[in-house]
């Protein structure tokens, strides 16, 4: 996949997103990728977390000067007036709450109401410059497997990134996670090296 006005770090992070699944496919949480929706989502977010890691330094060994600048806190934060200022449009915060009443609408069996949030939501993203064409579960399921995005509601993600901060590396981490079949295999895991 090659897209031409895509920002380096995004290439860098998804060309070592999808080397990992190469990697994960000699492994049983490649082999049991298509076995569920968990095994999916184990799989996308380990190669997230270590597409992400891996992208960066490749970034700022090979092209420091594509860094972006550090942000730093600043020492007196500027006065917002909500009239003059509204507050920025988050996408994740704002699809993530989406996402959560869409799940609590389809719980209640109100699909038509469902739907007719999401279509009424789209355009609220489209009105804030996300050119979304169409909001639905087909969408949420595609991005819920990516489940270290900010704007995703599956558990796992949080898990995920427990254990990498829990692991001595990046090998390590890749070591352990390659082996998981399941959800189950990530808690005792996470028990193991006391992340929970």
């Amino acid at each position: 996949m090659v897209i031409d006005n895509a920002s380096l770090p995004w290439i860098l992070n998804t060309i070592a997103h999808e080397w990992t699944h190469n990697y994960l496919a000699f492994r049983p949480l490649g082999w049991h990728y298509f076995d569920d929706n968990d095994t999916v989502t184990l799989n996308e977010t380990v190669a997230s977390i270590v597409g992400d890691e891996i992208g960066g330094k490749v970034l700022k060994r090979y092209y420091p000067d594509q860094v972006p600048p550090r942000k730093r806190p600043s020492e007196v934060r500027p006065l917002h007036i909500p009239e003059l200022a509204p507050p920025r449009f988050d996408f994740n915060r704002e699809m993530r709450r989406v996402r959560l009443r869409v799940d609590e609408l389809l719980a209640q069996g109100r699909v038509a109401e469902a739907e007719a949030f999401m279509e009424e939501q789209r355009r609220r993203f489209v009105a804030h410059g996300y050119a979304l064409r169409k909001l639905n579960q087909a969408y949420f399921a595609f991005h819920g497997s990516y489940a270290t995005a900010p704007s995703a509601v599956d558990p796992i993600g949080p898990k995920m990134t427990r254990l990498r901060r829990a692991s001595p590396s990046l090998r390590a981490f890749l070591e352990t996670a390659s082996r998981f079949t399941s959800v189950e295999d990530l808690d005792r895991a996470l028990e193991e090296v006391g992340g929970r």
